[in-house]
This record gives structure tokens, C-alpha cells and sequence, in this order.
């Protein structure tokens, strides 16, 4: 989503990977060796997340056409944010109230301009890689997502900005529920 292209074209896989040139499994959130915490040591060793990934970003590309990009995360130090939000103006949240909050106020403060706003809501998945997708937790998350989606985001978003608005609401993955016995 961040770049437009796909994993095969800008080569983030996924969450571990093996970097040749530093010759270790790298933890490509928090740029660390996948054997030895420690934030930020693939920075330390040279890497620079703004040129690692080797193609621009979406946020970079709508600079171009005059649109301005705003994206709304938990992480927006990591690397990987670093990396994959080159371009756009960063804001942080701690949990859904404050992100629908955020995104409300970032709407109808650049609601004259053509903007590009990304929001990126991590705590669900979280939720269910601890206790499972189809626990009683993950489902809590989730019903505490929409109500502050409801109440903070649609409820109070002033109609004329509403109305010049598109929201799009997807996943970057799913989860599914694997038993013990048919773990390798």
C-alpha cells in the first residue's frame, strides 16, 4: 500500500528477512538482527531505510501531482515507517479513540486541499497473534475499533468534509486459527 507495487518489485517479503550484505535474519520493524534485540542495529551498521527499499513511495509519488500525504500510525520512528512513509506527514496514536480523533481533525483541517491520508491500525492484529482471531479478546478489540470509529470518526465528521471524503477500509493480511497438533 505504501509503495503501489508489489513485494516481489520493492523486495519487503516480510517481517524477518535475510540480508545478504549484513549476512543475518533481519526483524525488518524494529531494524534489528532477528537474533539479538536491539533497536535500530541495522541503522547503526549502515542501513538507511530511505534508500533501502529502492523504488519511492505512494506518498512521494502524490507530492509530485500536488497532493499532499499525511499517515497516522503507532510506529512512526520505526525503520520500516521510515522507510515505507517517505513523503508524508507522520502522526502517531496510542489506540483507536486518539486515531479516529487524529483522523477526524486531519480531514477537516485539509479539507480545502487534495489529500491523501493513510491510517494504519496495528492493535487487532496484535490482539490475535496473543490470543488467537476468533478469541473473545480479538473480538473486544475489534467492537472497541468501531465504536470509536462510530462515535469519534463518523458521528462528528462535519458533513461538507463527509461529503468530499472516500474511505477505504482494508487488511494487509489475515489470520487464521492453526491447532497445536497440526503445528510443525
Amino acid at each position: 500500500i505504501n509503495t503501489g507495487i508489489t513485494p516481489q518489485e520493492h523486495g519487503i517479503i516480510g517481517y524477518t528477512m535475510y540480508l545478504r550484505e549484513y549476512g543475518l535474519v533481519a526483524n525488518m520493524v524494529d531494524f534489528t538482527p532477528a537474533y539479538d534485540y536491539k533497536w535500530g542495529m541495522l541503522l547503526e551498521m549502515g542501513l538507511d531505510p530511505r534508500e533501502f527499499l529502492g523504488t519511492e513511495t505512494i506518498y512521494e509519488n502524490r507530492s509530485k501531482r500536488g497532493i499532499k500525504s499525511c499517515v497516522i500510525t503507532r510506529h512512526k520512528d520505526s525503520g520500516l515507517s521510515t522507510m515505507h512513509h517517505t513523503g508524508a506527514k507522520a502522526f502517531n496514536y496510542v489506540n483507536s479513540s486518539d486515531l479516529f480523533v487524529i483522523l477526524r481533525k486531519l480531514l477537516e483541517s485539509e479539507s480545502n486541499e487534495k489529500t491523501y491520508t493513510y491510517a494504519y491500525w496495528d492493535l487487532l492484529d496484535a490482539i490475535s497473534h496473543i490470543y488467537g482471531p476468533s478469541s473473545e479478546e480479538a473480538l473486544a478489540e475489534f467492537k472497541s475499533f468501531l465504536y470509536s470509529y462510530k462515535n469519534e470518526f463518523l458521528d462528528k465528521l462535519k458533513p461538507e468534509v463527509a461529503k468530499e471524503t472516500l474511505l477505504i477500509i482494508t487488511a494487509d493480511h489475515g489470520q487464521s486459527e492453526i491447532s497445536e497438533e497440526n503445528t510443525i
